[in-house]
């Protein structure tokens, strides 16, 4: 993509004026900053370790938290997490049915 195509593209994302202005921000310094806060201090904490498919779970259930979005984000991973669990033969059941 060229200069000129980009810039028609995204030019609402260029009004720096307008958006200092209105005290927004127009730099990355602020998703920066809470990368290094949110990941580095909180998931490298002494004697922790993540791997990485576990880390983005907790950051994605962190941003559907804080955005209020779990009924909207529930209804499209529900199936996943519910899958059916047949207990093994020796486990005593109580005939107690759960629903979701």
């Amino acid at each position: 993509m060229d200069g000129y195509t980009y810039f028609t593209r995204h030019r609402a994302r260029c009004e720096y004026a307008r958006l200092a202005d209105e005290n927004k921000p127009i730099g990355s310094g602020i998703v920066e900053s809470a990368c290094k806060t949110v990941l580095q201090m909180r998931c490298k904490r002494s004697g922790q370790r993540w791997e990485d498919h576990g880390g983005q779970a907790i950051l994605t259930f962190r941003s559907i938290l804080l955005s209020k979005q779990m009924d909207n984000a529930w209804t499209l991973i529900k199936d996943f997490y519910l899958n059916p669990i047949d207990p093994p033969d020796n486990v005593v059941r109580l005939g107690v049915k759960c629903s979701v």
